[in-house]
């Protein structure tokens, strides 16, 4: 980010504390704050991946899409409905992370007071409000998988495909390892995007 001239403000907490920060920021200086997953911009740029995907689904084709913020799964899963509607569009989030799948459970906001999960690039505590209304009208079910299956879907993306993924990618693949006899023949497509990840770290997850 520093590269490409980014002033960068690290805080110490989680997602939460960040965005907090943002928004005291943009307040004080009477700028603008691009909110992932609240402006639509976001999410329409996510949807570009739901206009690649489309043309190559059927009815009863799943989609796995991981779940954070909620863009990448808001904006994929609107065009999915629009123009692949037989498709099954699944959301996936770590165990220790829960709050948008319990808020999509429950027709609710649900808040959770902590995070714990490898997975940092999903791990919020506060839905907001109105990306829980697109996401009940998108996602056909949303599941949390166990830290042990993320780390295992990273290792098994390593392996088979020579990609370096961080946590959050590797939702998708988890999701079938914990419930294989759910996507068993069946044209599964999962979206893995993120590399954020700190090699050291990477090598003690991946190394058996």
């Amino acid at each position: 980010m520093r590269s490409f001239g980014a002033r960068l403000e690290l805080v110490d907490g989680d997602f939460e504390v960040a965005r907090e920060r943002a928004a005291a920021i943009a307040r004080q200086r009477g700028v603008r704050l691009v909110e992932d997953s609240l402006d639509i911009e976001t999410c329409e740029g996510a949807a570009t991946i739901g206009l690649e995907l489309a043309g190559a689904l059927a009815a009863g084709d799943v989609v796995l899409i991981a779940l954070g913020g909620g863009a990448l799964a808001t904006g994929v899963g609107h065009v999915l409905k629009a123009l692949a509607p037989g498709v099954e569009v699944v959301c996936v989030q770590p165990l220790g992370a829960p709050a948008l799948t319990l808020s999509w459970r429950a027709r609710r906001v649900v808040t959770t007071d902590s995070v714990d999960t490898i997975a940092d690039g999903v791990a919020g505590r506060y839905p907001i409000p109105a990306v829980l209304d697109d996401l009940l009208q998108v996602a056909d079910d949303a599941v949390l998988v166990r830290e042990a299956s993320i780390v295992t879907g990273m290792r098994l993306l390593l392996e088979y495909a020579g990609l370096v993924v961080e946590p959050s990618a590797a939702l998708g693949i988890a999701a079938v390892l914990e419930d294989p006899d759910r996507f068993a023949g069946r044209h599964v497509v999962t979206i893995i995007c993120g590399g954020n990840v700190d090699l050291d770290v990477y090598h003690r997850w991946v190394t058996p």
